[in-house]
C-alpha cells in the first residue's frame, strides 16, 4: 500500500468567489444555450461542426462554445456594471437573483456560439488559454 504525500493546493478564496460566481453565470443563461444547441441540430438528428462542416454524427460530442470566452463576457459584464466580487456573497437573493437576469440579458445580446466537437473544443480552448484574463484581473477596480 502507497501513501501518497502529495497535498492539495488550496484555492485562493477570491478565486473561490470568482468561480461561484461564474458558475452562477452559466446557470443563468443555460437554457440559452439548450436552445440554441436544439436549433442546430439536423433533421436527421446530427450536428455539423461550425469549425470544419464537418458532421457530428454522435450528438453527444457535440459541444456549444463561446467565440468570444466565457469568462471575458462575465469580465466584461462586471466591469459595466461595477460590481465587487468581495461583496457578492452578502447580497440579498432578490438582488443577486436581479444581476444574474441582466447577465442572461447581456449573454443573450453580445454572446457569439458555435458547435464544435469535444476534441475541437479541446483543442480550442488548449491554444487560446494563454489569453485568457487571469483571475486576479477581476478584482482590479
Amino acid at each position: 500500500m502507497t501513501i501518497s504525500t502529495a497535498t492539495k493546493r488550496k484555492k485562493h478564496p477570491d478565486k473561490a468567489k470568482l468561480d461561484d460566481f461564474i458558475q452562477k453565470c452559466r446557470d443563468s443563461v443555460k437554457n440559452q444555450i439548450v436552445e440554441f444547441k436544439a436549433s442546430k441540430l439536423h433533421p436527421n438528428g446530427y450536428y455539423y461542426s461550425d469549425l470544419t462542416g464537418y458532421k457530428i454524427r454522435n450528438s453527444r460530442k457535440a459541444q456549444c462554445n463561446h467565440v468570444i470566452p466565457f469568462r471575458e463576457l462575465v469580465y466584461n459584464f462586471i466591469r459595466s456594471r461595477k460590481i465587487d466580487l468581495n461583496d457578492i456573497n452578502s447580497l440579498p437573493e432578490s438582488e443577486l437573483t436581479a444581476i444574474l437576469k441582466d447577465f442572461a440579458a447581456h449573454h443573450e445580446r453580445v454572446a457569439v456560439l458555435n458547435i464544435l466537437t469535444e476534441s475541437e473544443n479541446k483543442r480550442d480552448f488548449y491554444t487560446n488559454r494563454e489569453k485568457f484574463r487571469h483571475w486576479t484581473e477581476f478584482y482590479i477596480n
